[in-house]
């Protein structure tokens, strides 16, 4: 399931365990399909997790578009 791979590709760039990864629908739609805290959670900048999961090459034709 594509969720499962965003999901591990989260955990992945931020170094924590699937479980760690809480993934959900934002209510509003300008916010994009799926939405994460984990960069809260972790205490990791946003932004590196989202460089490495621009970098990861399997989330390549699954995921348009990254933001921190």
């Amino acid at each position: 399931m594509i969720k499962d791979q965003i999901v591990e590709a989260i955990a992945k760039a931020a170094g924590v365990k699937k479980e760690k990864v809480g993934l959900e629908f934002p209510e509003n739609e300008a916010f994009g399909d799926y939405s994460t805290n984990v960069a809260l959670k972790t205490g990791k900048k946003a932004e590196d997790i989202a460089k490495k999961l621009l970098d990861d090459k399997e989330l390549e034709g699954i995921v348009e578009k990254v933001e921190a």
